[in-house]
């Protein structure tokens, strides 16, 4: 197994030269991609790596759904990231099922009672807003955001 880090960086970005902030959006919307495929990077890793860090007013609603809306296969890597979390309190992201969610996108926070039904659950019909609305809130999470110098809040 290689364990190569790439030098502390991510590899270069395959949609050709674009401004730090626009790096940034699109680091973090590839993050779920980027986690399975470079396999020695956590997910702070690759948040800190993102640069959003230095960045952090590109981590907006309409620029996440801007690069999501050009790279839509996004959409079910997210969805599988979510999916894949084990830990609460956290955010999840999924495709309504229920009666009451059928149709819709589902962005939901499970708390530490170990029931998700217990938490916040929020419903949208465009699944561009509910991911990038998922992706806000789960990076903002992350110990790599919740540092002193970037305070975010939920």
């Amino acid at each position: 197994m290689n364990d190569k880090k790439l030098d502390g960086r991510l590899p270069p970005n395959p949609f050709g030269e674009i401004s730090e902030s626009q790096d940034a959006v699109a680091n973090i919307c590839r993050l779920p991609v980027d986690f399975k495929t470079l396999r020695t990077f956590s997910v702070i890793d690759l948040v800190q790596r993102s640069g959003i860090i230095n960045e952090p007013q590109a981590l907006s609603y309409d620029s996440i759904i801007k690069y999501l809306r050009d790279h839509s296969e996004l959409i079910e890597a997210w969805l599988i990231h979510s999916d894949d979390q084990r830990c609460s309190p956290s955010w999840y992201f999924y495709r309504g099922y229920k009666t009451e969610e059928e149709g819709k996108w589902v962005v939901g926070f499970s708390p530490d009672t170990g029931h998700f039904e217990d938490g916040e659950r929020l419903f949208f019909e465009d699944p561009f807003e509910a991911c990038a609305n998922f992706i806000i809130r789960y990076v903002n999470r992350t110990p790599a955001m919740r540092s002193p110098q970037h305070p975010h809040h939920d």
